[in-house]
């Protein structure tokens, strides 16, 4: 035989004679495939607030014995379709390998990626208020069907781990102070109109008392 089921192909060949097996052979070839897993994380700096950057690194390794080549590349697809409403994308999507394309609404990677190599895709968006303050993108395997089962967090599905897909989730939180938040500049500007309003009458009073004769003893 061949082994356990798929351990790898086989072919059997049999001879008859008057509906008896006389003789056979059997003949087995282990096949090398390749094999992606992957991961996501997010870097924040500042925050999850509006105004904030938030920094996704998407790593894909094979971990399969062979290569995923040209003419047969790894892929992946980042979904964004429930970041958006809370983010705009800044700055290029950054690749160490293969091509990343945007396409509404998330990106597409594709490229080769021998066995044992890996790859990052990284990218920033900017956070805003106006959606549902759920901050949720997911990766996954091209191809895959909409997800029957709760999709798990990249945080809990490691670069080991075989998920066909993960997601990362952040929620924006007004009350977490960022440094790149738009209420600092609310708060400079009210200020600044503040200090005109007063400054303004106390240099008027100081222009009329520079214009006072002054008195000689």
């Amino acid at each position: 035989g061949c082994g356990a089921p798929g351990a790898g192909y086989g072919n059997r060949v049999a001879l008859l004679a008057a509906g008896t097996v006389q003789g056979e052979a059997t003949a087995c070839a282990d096949i090398e495939l390749p094999e992606m897993r992957f991961t996501k994380t997010a870097e924040v700096a500042d925050g999850t607030r509006a105004g904030d950057i938030v920094r996704y690194v998407i790593t894909a390794t094979n971990v399969g014995g062979a290569d995923f080549t040209a003419g047969d590349p790894a892929q992946l697809v980042d979904d964004m379709s429930e970041l958006l409403d809370d983010a705009v994308a800044v700055g290029p999507v950054v690749a160490s390998g293969g091509i990343a394309t945007v396409v509404d609404p998330g990106l597409h990677w594709s490229g080769p990626l021998p066995a044992g190599g890996t790859i990052t895709v990284e990218y920033a968006v900017r956070l805003h208020a106006g959606g549902d303050g759920a901050i949720v993108n997911t990766v996954q395997r091209t191809g895959l069907a909409d997800p029957v089962a709760a999709v798990p967090d990249c945080a809990t599905t490691p670069l080991a781990n075989d998920a066909p897909r993960c997601a990362v989730r952040l929620a924006l939180t007004p009350s977490q102070l960022g440094a790149t938040g738009p209420g600092e500049v609310w708060l400079l500007l009210g200020g600044a109109i503040l200090l005109t309003l007063i400054g303004a009458p106390l240099v008027i009073v100081m222009m009329r008392d520079s214009r006072r004769p002054s008195r000689r003893r």
